[in-house]
């Protein structure tokens, strides 16, 4: 949202509609000029316009590493209290410094989501270990990263609009969030 609001301050004449979906079926339906998605699926029909990639960290509130036993590995993740965005089913991929990969199969996880704001106010809250982009972990006061030599998979950011003849307040917005992305905003 920084992003977002930061390009409105400088463009007050541009309105901004924000929907969310985790269905890529959804991408630039009723007539949208863009679409961020996290992922790497591409509609048919339409031009990306790559924004940048981010990986995640393993992040935690202080009061459910009280709870919860040492971790010093990924595989105690698998008895802990995690919270699971959907998409990631009841598991987490990571990979390691030195390029080892580890599946974390939580048989204790607590709440599952669709959206990461849902599941950063449930990590607040000391409901479980999650798996959050490190510039939105590590940009919460109160979390401590677990586990800092394991990050999640790359993801790619994207801009998807309809066609390359895109609205000059389009073609601003992409540039803007791109610059900003870069500054790790």
């Amino acid at each position: 949202m920084r992003p977002i609001t930061k390009f409105l301050k400088e463009h007050p004449a541009v309105r901004i509609i924000l929907k969310t979906s985790n269905e890529p079926k959804e991408i630039l339906q009723e007539g949208s000029d863009i679409s961020v998605v996290l992922n790497d699926e591409m509609p048919l029909s339409g031009v990306r316009y790559r924004i940048g990639t981010f990986t995640s960290g393993i992040y935690a509130n202080p009061s459910i590493l009280k709870i919860a036993s040492s971790v010093s590995y990924p595989e105690q993740l698998n008895d802990q209290p995690i919270i699971i965005q959907h998409g990631n089913a009841s598991s987490w991929k990571l990979i390691s410094s030195e390029g080892k990969e580890y599946k974390v199969r939580s048989k204790n996880w607590f709440f599952q989501t669709d959206t990461t704001q849902a599941a950063l106010k449930a990590a607040r809250e000391g409901f479980g270990f999650e798996l959050l982009p490190i510039p939105l972990g590590d940009s919460e006061p109160n979390f401590i990263r677990v586990l800092p030599e394991w990050t999640g998979i790359r993801r790619e950011v994207s801009a998807i609009t309809s066609s390359r003849n895109t609205s000059g307040a389009a073609k601003s917005f992409i540039t803007y969030i791109k610059s900003e992305f870069a500054k790790g905003n």
